[in-house]
C-alpha cells in the first residue's frame, strides 16, 4: 500500500476522531503538506454538519478513580502486637472477615460502575457506526431529493438521499414536531403498480435520520407522500390521513 493510500482510506476515522495518537499526529503533519487531503477532510466535516452525531464522551462516574486506587492498594494491616493476647488475636480475626467483606462490597460495587462505563462505549460506538454508515450512504448516492413539510403552522423540510446499489433512501428530517396523539407521520411510496408504506416518521425539533427501503415489486416510484395519519389501521391502511409533503421523481 502507498503511504498516501493510506491516508485516503483513514480520512473519515481522523474526522471523527478514532485514529491513535500517533496515528493522529502523522495524520496532521501530512495535512499540512496535501491539499488535496485537506480538500476532503473539509468535505468529511460540511457532510458531517447534516448529521446528529450524539457520540458525547462517556463520563467516568465522580470517585470511580478514587475507588479504584483504594480497591487495588488497600490492603489489611498487620498489628505486632496481637499474639500478645489471645482476645486481641480473636479481634484481629473478626476484623479480617469484616474487611474480607468490605472488599468485596467494594468489588461489587466497582463491578457495576466499571460495567455502566462499558456499556456506555459500547453505545458510543454503536452510534458512530451509525453515524459513519449514513455518511458513506450520502457520499455514494444518486440523487438527492428535498421537500418541505407544512404542518400546524409550522415548517419542517426532509432530504432524501437514494442510492441505486441498495436500493435504499436515507432519509434526514429537520424541525418535524410531535404528531398529535393517536397520529403519526408516515412515508408512502406511490409507485406504478399502486402504493406502499415506507416507514413511520418520528416527529422531533431536532434531526431525525432513518433509511428506507424502496419496494421493487410495484414498478417505478413515481413520487413519495408524507402524511400525517391515524395510528388506528383498517386492512392494513390507516382510518385517516392527509398529506403534508410530496417528493416528486
Amino acid at each position: 500500500m502507498k503511504a498516501h493510500q493510506w491516508f485516503v482510506e483513514h480520512r473519515e476515522d481522523f474526522v471523527v476522531g478514532t485514529l491513535e495518537r500517533q496515528e493522529l499526529s502523522a495524520f496532521r503533519d501530512h495535512l499540512e503538506r496535501c491539499p488535496e487531503c485537506r480538500e476532503a477532510i473539509g468535505e468529511i466535516e460540511r457532510d458531517l454538519r447534516w448529521l446528529p452525531l450524539g457520540a458525547a464522551p462517556v463520563t467516568v462516574p465522580p470517585g470511580m478513580v478514587r475507588r479504584l486506587a483504594n480497591g487495588v492498594l488497600d490492603r489489611p494491616r498487620r498489628n505486632p502486637w496481637t499474639w500478645l493476647v489471645p482476645a486481641a488475636l480473636a479481634a484481629s480475626t473478626v476484623g479480617a472477615a469484616w474487611y474480607g467483606l468490605d472488599q468485596r462490597r467494594r468489588a461489587t460495587v466497582l463491578g457495576r460502575e466499571l460495567a455502566e462505563v462499558r456499556a456506555g462505549l459500547l453505545e458510543r460506538d454503536g452510534r458512530l457506526a451509525a453515524v459513519l454508515d449514513t455518511l458513506g450512504s450520502i457520499r455514494t448516492a444518486n440523487r438527492v431529493l428535498q421537500a418541505q413539510l407544512a404542518i400546524a403552522g409550522r415548517r419542517a423540510t426532509m432530504v432524501v438521499f437514494e442510492t441505486d446499489r441498495t436500493q435504499q433512501w436515507t432519509v434526514i428530517v429537520n424541525g418535524l414536531p410531535p404528531a398529535p396523539a393517536g397520529e403519526r407521520y408516515g412515508l408512502w411510496f406511490l409507485c406504478e403498480k399502486g402504493m406502499r408504506q415506507g416507514a413511520a416518521l418520528a416527529g422531533t425539533s431536532g434531526t431525525a435520520v432513518l433509511v428506507v427501503a424502496k419496494p421493487t415489486d410495484l414498478g417505478a416510484v413515481l413520487a413519495a407522500s408524507v402524511t400525517l395519519e391515524s395510528e388506528r389501521m383498517v386492512d392494513g391502511m390507516p382510518m385517516a390521513k392527509r398529506e403534508i409533503g410530496l417528493i416528486k421523481m
